[in-house]
């Protein structure tokens, strides 16, 4: 009986271990945007996106990407969202004016996030 006990926990263990941050993202690497990877957080009016696909032979990164007002959050069908949708682990594609503060890890502001790749 203590063995049985004992590999239901191990299962249940090795189960937990498993995270939707382990999981592979399908990434669009002919995208036009900026930046391609997934959000590793997120706070008030800002995400972490940790880079996975590298643009014009930048190295890979990660970068704050603030939303404001201005920002255009859309589904993979193009259909309008709202910031509380974004959720960590999740793959986005960020378009921004192309101004980035150089510090670490770097600083822009969106002017286009597409989710769900």
């Amino acid at each position: 009986m203590k063995k049985l006990v004992f590999a239901i926990v191990i299962v249940f263990l090795l189960a937990a271990c498993d995270t939707y941050d382990d999981m592979e993202l399908k990434v669009d690497t002919t995208s036009d945007a900026q930046h391609i990877g997934k959000i590793i957080r997120k706070s008030k009016n800002t995400i972490l996106v940790e880079e996975l696909v590298s643009k014009n032979g930048q190295p890979l990164g990660k970068i704050w990407v603030s939303i404001n007002d201005e920002t255009e959050i859309v589904d993979s069908e193009g259909a309008t969202i709202k910031f509380a949708h974004l959720k960590k682990g999740q793959a986005v594609e960020v378009w921004n004016n192309g101004i980035i503060l150089e510090s670490d890890p770097a600083k822009t502001t969106a002017l286009k996030i597409k989710t769900g790749l």
